[in-house]
């Protein structure tokens, strides 16, 4: 790994400096990159810096040449991960990213084929979403071989970032979304809601499209899935009646007036708050004979975690020239037990040693 580096694509936002400051702490060697240089020359101690925009191809092909792997922190990824699988399947150039979005896991995983022929890793989601329950799902299914059902859910006491905040608020008009029978299905009206279990208490919970209805699949091969969210009260409640509103949300000016909003409102949660957060996972399976099983996770706040899982999985591209080639998610790579290997995580799958 002496002469590899990785390009954290981003570094200048919120989840970026959080995965800058960690790779300078186990250190990882990195580059900073983004579409401003004067922040990331501010934040450079060091490190070299490379700006380009997505939507300047060749001016991206440059910015890759001598990294051996990105780490894409600059979201939407709706709007931003397309140009940049695409430049490094053109340089062979191994991608991450820390996205939570269906839409984008499907387009990554249609680069299969290509990928494997060009001998690149596309691994999304290698933060919060979707390693917690990603890796929960993989060890569920060990436990279960013959399971057909799948339910996640997750809950935070730590606030979104600003990009956090701008793929929920964009997605909102678009609906839910669940996996049924092998093929992902668009939920319209009103989120069917219920309580969880979570490790520290019963909480009401919405389901959402989370990205697991993407890659769940992809690991287990479950063909029935759902994700829920751990909500307080309030929020649950105008989760129900955000439904009313879909066709409004959908506009691009209401859009981009409610990204404005964003900006100048949501900074991101500060360090002490990060500090004192967690987040929590359940996962359930059920097989045809009504057998079950359940697991939990209890983590660093999704923040921190991105972090510590995102600078890993790159540190292990720049390390292992044997690791899987293709689009591929977190568990298939890594292991359903990557999860467990980091600080502060605990892991309640009584089947798993």
């Amino acid at each position: 790994m002496a002469d590899k580096k990785f390009l954290i694509y981003g570094a200048n936002g919120y989840t970026g400096k959080l995965c800058v400051e960690r790779a300078r702490e186990v250190g990882v060697p990195f580059v900073l990159g983004g579409r401003r240089r004067a922040p990331l020359d501010e934040m450079s101690q060091g490190e070299d810096v490379v700006t380009c925009d997505l939507s300047d191809a060749s001016a991206l092909d440059k910015a890759l040449d001598g990294v051996e792997c990105v780490l894409h922190c600059a979201g939407p990824f709706f709007r931003t991960a397309k140009p940049m699988i695409d430049a490094c399947l053109r340089t062979g150039t191994h991608y991450l990213d820390i996205t939570g979005e269906i839409a984008v896991f499907e387009q990554v995983f249609a680069k299969d084929r290509e990928a494997q022929d060009r001998g690149v890793s596309l691994i999304p989601g290698v933060g919060f979403d979707v390693v917690p329950t990603d890796c929960i799902a993989a060890m569920l299914k060990e436990a279960l071989p013959d399971a057909d059902r799948l339910e996640l859910a997750f809950m935070s006491t730590v606030g979104p970032s600003r990009g956090t905040a701008k793929t929920a608020i964009l997605g909102a008009g678009y609906g839910g979304a669940v996996r049924e029978n092998g093929r992902i299905k668009s939920i319209k009206g009103t989120p069917e809601t219920k309580e969880i279990e979570f490790p520290s208490g019963r909480m009401g919970a919405a389901c959402i499209p989370w990205g697991d209805v993407s890659t769940a699949y992809r690991s287990t091969g479950i063909p029935n899935i759902k994700v829920f969210m751990g909500l307080p009260p309030a929020q649950l409640r105008g989760m129900k009646n955000a439904s009313r509103f879909a066709f409004f949300l959908r506009r691009s000016l209401v859009q981009k007036f409610l990204e404005r909003q964003i900006d100048k409102r949501i900074p991101g949660p500060p360090a002490h708050r990060r500090e004192r957060g967690r987040s929590e996972v359940v996962g359930f399976v059920k097989n045809a004979n009504g057998e079950t099983r359940r697991a939990t996770a209890v983590t660093p706040d999704g923040y921190t975690l991105t972090a510590l899982t995102g600078v890993e999985a790159a540190k292990r591209l720049l390390e292992d020239d044997g690791l899987r080639r293709g689009a591929v998610t977190p568990s298939m790579v890594f292991g359903a037990k990557f999860l467990q290997e980091f600080e502060g995580v605990e892991v309640n799958a009584p089947w798993i040693k």
